[in-house]
């Protein structure tokens, strides 16, 4: 069983506000990387966070388009969580929640 990687998670939610989504079914999400965001895209460790964040099963990156495939358990890791992260680039002040929502994944 995966183990949640603290520092994995908060890379996640610090990418969040310089994503956009661009395409979501549930279990799988396509988000684009702003320009904002693209350096810290590139130093990520996605291997990382498909070990390291349950629900997590595969993460497509296209660098050409500055996109990411990612698919995921849909009960593990809700539509609507994905939905909330969208949020967080214009309302800062879902982060708590986000976390407190990851946090709970890792349970």
């Amino acid at each position: 069983m995966k183990s949640c990687n603290p520092i994995i998670v908060e890379d996640l939610i610090r990418l969040a506000p310089h994503t956009e989504v661009v395409h979501h079914i549930p279990g799988r999400v396509r988000i684009k990387i702003l320009p904002s965001g693209f350096k810290m895209a590139q130093e990520m460790d996605m291997d990382a966070m498909i070990q390291h964040i349950p629900g997590i099963s595969q993460i497509r990156v296209n660098p050409v388009a500055r996109s990411l495939v990612i698919e995921y358990d849909k009960n593990r890791l809700p539509y609507d969580l994905w939905e909330k992260m969208r949020q967080l680039r214009h309302n800062p002040g879902v982060e708590m929640e986000i976390r407190a929502r990851l946090q709970n994944v890792c349970i």
